[in-house]
C-alpha cells in the first residue's frame, strides 16, 4: 500500500525526472508545495494523499518561435500542388501558368520529369517548414488562404471547432479574443463554435458576426450600467442561508424560497441580449445552420457535459436560445433555481423526464407545483463538469479546437482561500443538498473535484498546445476521440480579471488585453507579433464611447454605433510572384533549419530549450 505523503518529508517517488521535472517549492512557514506540469501527476499525487492545498499547478503555455509567414509558405505550396497533383490547388489559371515558368527556368530544362523534381525539392522545403506550425494554426491558415465560406469545408480530416471559456465577467478577456479573431478574417474558418458559461454568449455574437462592437458592448457598458440590478454582493446572504440578515428584504425571505439571486441573469439573457443590445436571430438563424453554436451545460443527475444545439432542437428561436445560456450560466447557489429544459422528438441529446415544468424552487414559497410534461434532468453551469469545452468539441468529432481560455496563464489554480471555500462549500449545500436534494452534486463540489477537472484541463491544453501533441477524450457513446487542441491565454503577467468586476475601465483594459493576446499568438507574419496592443488600441480606442451614452445622446441611438472598425491590413501575407515566394521559402528554411539544430543542442546540453509551437 502506498504510504501517505506528508508535506515535509522527502521527495515522493512517483515523480520520474524528465525535461518537466516535477519540483517541490518550499515555504517560509507552511508545508512544500508541488509544482505540477502534467494533467497524470494531479491523479497520483491525490491518491497518495498530497493536500489539494499542496499542489502548486500554473501553465507554461509558449508562444511561437518561427521566423517565418505560414501563410506565404502555403501560398506556396498550392502553386507546387497545383503542377504535382491538383491544379484546382492554384489560385488561378494564369498563376499556375506563371509557376510552371518559374519551375522550368529553375531547372533549366523543359522536360516534365526536370520539371516535377524542382517541384518536389520546393515541396519538400515547404513540408518541412510547416512541421513547425501547430495544426490548429496551420488549418486556420490554410481556410482562410482558400477563402472558403463558413459550412463549405469539405475536409473530414481537418474539422475545426472554436471552444470559448466564460467566467462570469472574466469572459470579456475570451469576447476580446473573439474580437481579434473576427477582425483578422478567422470568422468562417470554424466549423462550429463551442461555448461554456458565458463563453456561450461571447459565440453566439461570434455566429451573429456582431462584432466587434455590439457583443463586446454588453460586458463593458451595459453590465456596469445596470449595476446591481445585475450583481447585488448583499444577496450573497440568502445564498449562504442568512436569509434577510444582508439585503434586509423580508418579504422577499418570506415569499421565494431560493431569494433574489446575486447574479440576475433575466437582466442579461431578458433585458439586453432580447431588447437593449438585441442578438440579430435572422442572421444568427442563417450562420448557425452553417456554423452551430454549442452550448456547454452540466447534467446534475447524469454527472456530465450536456451539448445543446439547433440540431437537437435545443434552439429553436431566440428565447429557446436564453434558456440554454441560462443553464449554460447558471452559477449554482447565485443566479437562480436549476433549469429543466422542454425534450422535444429531436433532442436526443437530453433525456426526457416526467417533471414539474418548473423547478419548485423557482416558484414562491406557498405556489402550487407547476403542471407536469417531459423535461431535461436539472441542469447547471458548465463550471461544474466542462468549464472549457474542448472536451465536447473532440467528442462531437472535431479533431482541430482553439481554446480560447480567459484566466492568465502561469497563476495558480486549484484551491480557493479559507473564507472564499468556506463561502463555496455553504453555498453548494444549501443549494444542492438542501434546496435541490442533490446531495451527490454537494459532495461532488466539497471534494474540489470541478477544480480539480479545471487543473488537468488546463495541463493537458498546455501539453497539447505546446508539443503539438493529440488529446484523447471519451466520447458520449464510450469510443475515445483524439483531436489536437491549441489554447490562448493571457500570461502570468497580466492581472486577472474578477468574476464579480462590474467597473467598465477594468472590463475594457480584459478585452483589449484577450484582443492583444489572440492577435500576438494567432498573427501569421512573425514581424507583427508584439503589435497586439496597438492594434486593439485602434478596435477599442481610449477615447472609445460607450453605448449608454449614444442612448442618452439627442441625436443618437443604441443602434447606430459612432465607431467604424478598422479595417485589418493583412499584405503581408501575399506575394505573388513565384520568384520571390520560392527565394523566400529558401531562406525561411535555412534559417529554421538552424534554429532547431540551436534548440536540439540547448536539449542535449541541459539548458532550457524554446519548444516549437
Amino acid at each position: 500500500m502506498d504510504r501517505v505523503w506528508k508535506g515535509r518529508s522527502r521527495r515522493p517517488p512517483f515523480f520520474e525526472k524528465s525535461s518537466h521535472e516535477t519540483r517541490l517549492q518550499a515555504s517560509f512557514l507552511g508545508p512544500k508545495r508541488l509544482k505540477l506540469r502534467h494533467a497524470a501527476q494531479i491523479d497520483k499525487a491525490l491518491r497518495r494523499g498530497v493536500p489539494l492545498r499542496l499542489l502548486d499547478v500554473s501553465g507554461d503555455l509558449r508562444p511561437p518561435v518561427y521566423e517565418f509567414n505560414p501563410m506565404l509558405v502555403l501560398q506556396f505550396a498550392n502553386l507546387i500542388e497545383s503542377v504535382i497533383s491538383s491544379p484546382a490547388t492554384a489560385p488561378s489559371r494564369e498563376a499556375r501558368v506563371g509557376f510552371l515558368n518559374f519551375l522550368s527556368k529553375a531547372s533549366g530544362n523543359d522536360s516534365g520529369a526536370e520539371i516535377l523534381k524542382t517541384a518536389q525539392k520546393y515541396k519538400d522545403l515547404t513540408e518541412f517548414l510547416l512541421e513547425a506550425v501547430h495544426p490548429v494554426l496551420l488549418t486556420m491558415y490554410r481556410r482562410k488562404l482558400n477563402r472558403t465560406p463558413a459550412g463549405s469545408h469539405n475536409d473530414r480530416e481537418h474539422r475545426l471547432a472554436l471552444a470559448i471559456e466564460g467566467g462570469a465577467m472574466r469572459g470579456c478577456v475570451s469576447a476580446g479574443m473573439a474580437v481579434a479573431l473576427h477582425h483578422m478574417g478567422y470568422s468562417d474558418a470554424f466549423d462550429a463554435v463551442f461555448g461554456s458559461s458565458a463563453g456561450s454568449l461571447v459565440g453566439a455574437y461570434f455566429v451573429s458576426r456582431q462584432l466587434p462592437y455590439e457583443g463586446t458592448q454588453i460586458y463593458y457598458d451595459w453590465l456596469p450600467f445596470m449595476g446591481k440590478k445585475f450583481l447585488d454582493i448583499k444577496r450573497i446572504g440568502r445564498g449562504l442561508g442568512l436569509g434577510f440578515l444582508l439585503d434586509g428584504d423580508i418579504v422577499d425571505f418570506l415569499l421565494n424560497k431560493l431569494g433574489k439571486p446575486l447574479l440576475n441573469l433575466d437582466i442579461l439573457l431578458k433585458d439586453i441580449v432580447q431588447n437593449k443590445q438585441p442578438l440579430d436571430w435572422d442572421r444568427f438563424r442563417v450562420n448557425d445552420s452553417r456554423q452551430p453554436l454549442k452550448v456547454v451545460t452540466s447534467g446534475l443527475w447524469s454527472q456530465r457535459a450536456i451539448v445543446l444545439d439547433s440540431q437537437h432542437g435545443n434552439i429553436r428561436d431566440l428565447p429557446s436560445l436564453m434558456a440554454c445560456m441560462r443553464a449554460s450560466m447558471l452559477l449554482p447557489g447565485l443566479a437562480g433555481p436549476v433549469v429543466h429544459l422542454p425534450v422535444y422528438s429531436e433532442s436526443t441529446n437530453l433525456t426526457p423526464h416526467y417533471l414539474p415544468l418548473i423547478a419548485p424552487s423557482a416558484l414562491p414559497r406557498f405556489a402550487p407545483q407547476a403542471p407536469c410534461g417531459l423535461v431535461s434532468e436539472p441542469l447547471a453551469d458548465a463550471l461544474l463538469y466542462e468549464p472549457v469545452p474542448f472536451r465536447s468539441a473532440i467528442a462531437d468529432g472535431y479533431n482541430h479546437v482553439l481554446v480560447l481560455r480567459s484566466r492568465p496563464d502561469g497563476k495558480r489554480v486549484g484551491r480557493l482561500g479559507g473564507i472564499e471555500a468556506a463561502v463555496e462549500n455553504r453555498v453548494a449545500r444549501r443549494f444542492f443538498a438542501g434546496k435541490h436534494k442533490l446531495r451527490h452534486v454537494y459532495e461532488y463540489m466539497r471534494q474540489r473535484k470541478h477544480r480539480i477537472r479545471y487543473m488537468k484541463d488546463m495541463l493537458m491544453l498546455n501539453e497539447a498546445t505546446n508539443e503539438k501533441s493529440k488529446l484523447q477524450v471519451e466520447a458520449f457513446d464510450g469510443v475515445e476521440k483524439q483531436g489536437y487542441a491549441f489554447a490562448v491565454a493571457l500570461d502570468s503577467s497580466a492581472a486577472e480579471i474578477a468574476r464579480v468586476s462590474m467597473t467598465r475601465k477594468r472590463i475594457l483594459e480584459g478585452v483589449r488585453a484577450g484582443f492583444a493576446r489572440l492577435y500576438d499568438v494567432a498573427i501569421p507574419d512573425p514581424q507583427k507579433r508584439g503589435l497586439g496592443f496597438q492594434e486593439a488600441l485602434k478596435v477599442f480606442p481610449s477615447n472609445l464611447p460607450g453605448v449608454i451614452e449614444a442612448i442618452t445622446s439627442s441625436n443618437s441611438s443604441a443602434t447606430s454605433f459612432p465607431l467604424v472598425p478598422p479595417v485589418f491590413d493583412d499584405s503581408t501575407d501575399s506575394i505573388g510572384d513565384p520568384a520571390e515566394l520560392a527565394d523566400y521559402v529558401t531562406r525561411a528554411a535555412a534559417i529554421e533549419r538552424r534554429r532547431r539544430h540551436i534548440t536540439a543542442q540547448e536539449a542535449n546540453s541541459g539548458y532550457p530549450a524554446t519548444h516549437i509551437c
